[in-house]
């Protein structure tokens, strides 16, 4: 028997059959399981940054208001004068958060002189703080099972004759750690099953939003993806947010094994698939040909089929470039129409037009060209995250000075004075990050545009994990307030008719600089100027 070949050919075809469905399977599924993970790493990433930007306009938003309450001269007064007490109380309630424990005010010997009450149960000062935290938001705290947070605000007085100011106490309000909409925001963005914690930044207190829990062994000061095994054997993903201007990290994570339960399924029905395939190969030992010419056919559908379900996973890449390709081209066409026409309009019927109807031409004009520029911009911006980075050493003092000779050849007349100092050698790709300064010199030049003397100053700073470059002018500022929308897109803290521009420069900075794994922020004040702060790791 072992010498017919109506034996030894279907187990030899079977054979191979077999070793071919199995390898062809496993491929895909590899395939399959490092897309499906890779997807999952992008939504949990949106979700930790969206939850990331709630908890910190939260607290800056409470910040603000402690700080508010902090220079009523009233409350100074009372500290000068505890005998006084006026309406201090009542200023103090102003602070109350339904919920939230009391509000507190305190002077400078470490002494409580007025506690505010409120429903929410009472948080005592926990063993080892400072009778008087620093003024700012501070680092996540425990008392029990209640995971709290400060907000400080100094309450000082001017020094007679000039120096610095006296500070007389400050007030303290410790807020529970409540995020209602972040379960919402976790499973609209990743979905059922997934984890959010959040912590200090240095990785001591975590906490699931409702208890204290473990923190996962990640690097919390760092934004991005990453992996690790827990105690239990079970390998998560996730992604790290820290909060900007906070000393807190947001953390999504979910487990491996859910994410690629899709691609594991696939392989399971495949596999039996190719376990039938081969059982009917076996078996159709008097009829092969007219069989393996049948199989040969399945198999084909099937790689078709299978084929099918990997294009798919790259369906949303190119709906990106086709939304690319028709912001380039289709909406281009209509805005060469305007301008063509506006022009020959012009052209043709200029003599006979009155002058508000030719502003009218040419307003039409200059709305057509500012459309084709913010289409650039946005081409740009959606493309930014897909493009390929280099990683070489850039030389700062000479893309800066390059780029600032390039401005002064297109400003006309205008009295500036720059003050660069010596910038480092860093590491990136240096298109983007020549894109990256030009965007703030450029934006430092538009917003001291209505100065007499422009002054622009570009300096560094080290640390010994990251290296601080600044960009610093004498503009027209902005409040700190709305600091938090100012890499946002499309949004501006300026009237376009003031201010020129996209509103998409500086969110492209910020694209820039998170994908060379660093962070941007800018100080300033109204009508004091403005410096944008750029951080690149080392190394």
């Amino acid at each position: 028997m072992s010498d017919s070949l109506r034996f030894r050919v279907p187990l030899i075809i079977s054979s191979l059959i077999a070793g071919v469905l199995v390898l062809f399977v496993v491929a895909a599924t590899r395939q399959i399981e490092r897309t499906l993970v890779h997807a999952g790493e992008v939504r949990a990433q949106a979700a930790a940054d969206d939850l990331a930007d709630l908890l910190g306009q939260s607290a800056l938003q409470r910040l603000s208001d402690v700080r508010s309450a902090a220079r009523d001269r009233e409350i100074a007064n009372y500290l000068q004068h505890p005998e006084r007490a006026g309406n201090v109380s009542a200023r103090l309630a102003t602070l109350i958060s339904t919920g939230q424990p009391s509000v507190e005010l305190w002077n400078g010997a470490g002494q409580r002189l007025l506690s505010i009450p409120t429903a929410a149960p009472a948080l005592r000062t926990i063993s080892g703080e400072p009778p008087v935290p620093p003024a700012g938001v501070s680092p996540l705290c425990v008392e029990g099972n209640v995971i709290y947070w400060r907000a400080v605000a100094d309450v000082e007085v001017e020094r007679p004759g000039g120096g610095p100011a006296i500070r007389l106490g400050a007030i303290v309000s410790r807020q529970r750690l409540v995020v209602d909409k972040g379960v919402d925001i976790v499973t609209r963005l990743v979905g059922g099953g997934a984890v959010v914690n959040v912590g200090n930044r240095i990785g001591s207190t975590w906490s699931d939003l409702s208890k204290v829990v473990r923190g996962p062994a990640i690097d919390s000061r760092r934004a991005g993806t990453a992996s690790y095994r827990g105690e239990d054997g079970i390998e998560r993903l996730g992604a790290a947010a820290p909060v900007k201007d906070l000393p807190w990290t947001v953390w999504v994570e979910f487990p491996r094994s859910a994410i690629a339960r899709e691609a594991r399924t696939f392989q399971s029905r495949m596999l039996a698939v190719a376990l039938v395939v081969v059982t009917l190969s076996a078996l159709s030992s008097f009829a092969f040909v007219a069989r393996l010419e049948q199989r040969a056919e399945e198999a084909r559908a099937l790689n078709a089929t299978l084929e099918a379900r990997v294009a798919e996973l790259g369906v949303l890449s190119h709906e990106l470039e086709a939304f690319s390709y028709s912001v380039s081209h289709d909406l281009r066409a209509p805005l060469r129409q305007v301008v063509g026409h506006a022009g020959l309009l012009e052209k043709s019927a200029g003599p006979s037009l009155a002058e508000h109807d030719r502003q009218y031409v040419r307003s039409i004009s200059e709305a057509a060209a500012r459309m084709s520029r913010l289409i650039d911009e946005l081409l740009t911006f959606s493309r930014m995250e897909r493009r390929e980075m280099l990683h070489a050493d850039v030389d700062l003092s000479g893309l800066v000075d390059g780029l600032r000779e390039d401005a002064m050849s297109s400003i006309g007349e205008r009295d500036v004075i720059w003050n660069v100092h010596p910038l480092p050698v860093v590491q990136g790709d240096p298109s983007m990050l020549r894109q990256v300064f030009a965007n703030l010199l450029s934006n430092a030049l538009k917003y001291t545009s209505t100065r007499p003397v422009t002054r622009i100053e570009v300096g560094a700073n080290s640390a010994p994990a990251e290296t601080v470059i600044y960009v610093r002018d004498n503009g027209v500022g902005f409040d700190m307030q709305h600091a938090g929308r100012l890499f946002g897109v499309f949004q501006r803290l300026h009237r376009a008719e003031d201010f020129e521009g996209t509103g998409v420069g500086l969110a492209n900075v910020r694209r820039i600089i998170a994908r060379h794994g660093g962070r941007v922020w800018a100080e300033g004040a109204v009508d004091r100027g403005a410096t944008f702060f750029v951080s690149l790791p080392r190394g």
